[in-house]
């Protein structure tokens, strides 16, 4: 990773990190849920082999 900014602090800054081959950035697997009740919410989050974290938004559910 790289952190550059475009002047001195407190000016805007952004990272850059280097690509992961597709073989190192996949993941499978499923997971059954019991939804409490309507409206509920789950999302995921992982953690990687590197140590960082992975995560999704929320994602609204209802029983049908």
């Amino acid at each position: 990773s790289r952190n550059l900014q475009t002047g001195p602090f407190p000016k805007e800054s952004w990272q850059l990190h280097r690509l992961v081959p597709r073989a190192e950035s996949t993941v499978e697997g499923a997971v059954s849920l019991t939804v409490a009740e309507a409206g509920s919410y789950v999302y995921l989050r992982a953690r990687q082999t590197n140590g960082q974290m992975a995560w999704a938004s929320p994602v609204f559910v209802s029983r049908s």
